[in-house]
């Protein structure tokens, strides 16, 4: 028997193939940048806001880390409710998420990614005057991370990063070692040589690891890069704000 919810669940995984990961002009709003589950937690809630004059339909999932995969198709160790409903105009609305098996490692992070599908409504009178107006679905998408009891809040994460030049056949890059439990998210990359600062691109360093970074631009790090002495950087905090910091390399 097809019911109406089961078209709807249909209708929103179909249309979650052709969305562009973005917040930029959603009206469902999520309370927050990132979502840090701590392992003594038994839920953590995280508030919706339909910030807009109209309703939208909602559909609420985890993924492991790729965009382009169904919810249908996720297994994650959470589970989140309600997964899909109605936001009435200029409403709120908490997710419920749980943790609800023993899967993940103790001694470090996991991360995962929050996803918030908004439809908005088939009705274009409701929002705007302009029939020409073309209504899309848009999807929001947030790292969560799981923090286990024996990891604390990451503090001084400066002192567990380890920087260097790397001549590779590709070309110099500059690499990055996280010593530490945490996943390392970084901005502001610059490469600094006496007076010269060179833009370095941004990214995630997982815990116990390495990556090698180029220039914002992809290119590989001029040569009269290579003997630079320190680098600055900022690191994502808890609350999506920045802390920055200066290192030797």
């Amino acid at each position: 028997m097809i019911t109406k919810q089961s078209i709807i669940n249909k209708l929103i995984l179909f249309i979650s193939l052709f969305i562009i990961s973005t917040s930029l002009y959603a009206s469902v709003i999520i309370n927050g940048t990132r979502v840090i589950y701590n392992e003594k937690s038994k839920s953590k809630i995280v508030q919706l806001v339909n910030d807009n004059k109209w309703p939208a339909l909602v559909q609420v999932w985890l993924d492991n880390g790729d965009p382009n995969e169904l919810p249908e198709n996720i297994k994650t160790p959470f589970s989140i409710t309600p997964p899909i409903f109605k936001m009435s105009p200029n409403s709120g609305q908490n997710l419920r998420i749980t943790y609800v098996d023993n899967s993940l490692p103790n001694d470090k992070e996991s991360v995962f990614y929050l996803n918030v599908l908004e439809v908005p409504p088939e009705n274009e009178d409701i929002l705007s005057e302009n029939k020409n107006t073309m209504q899309i679905a848009i999807r929001t998408r947030i790292k969560l991370f799981y923090r286990p009891t024996d990891i604390k809040t990451p503090s001084q994460v400066n002192e567990k990063l380890f920087f260097g030049i790397s001549k590779t056949s590709k070309g110099n890059e500059v690499l990055v070692k996280n010593n530490s439990p945490w996943f390392i998210t970084l901005q502001n990359v610059k490469l600094l040589d006496g007076s010269r600062k060179l833009n370095i691109e941004g990214n995630m360093v997982a815990p116990f690891s390495e990556i090698k970074l180029r220039q914002e631009n992809g290119m590989a790090i001029p040569n009269d890069y290579s003997n630079a002495k320190k680098i600055s950087y900022s690191v994502i905090n808890d609350y999506g704000g920045l802390d920055s910091y200066e290192s030797s390399l």
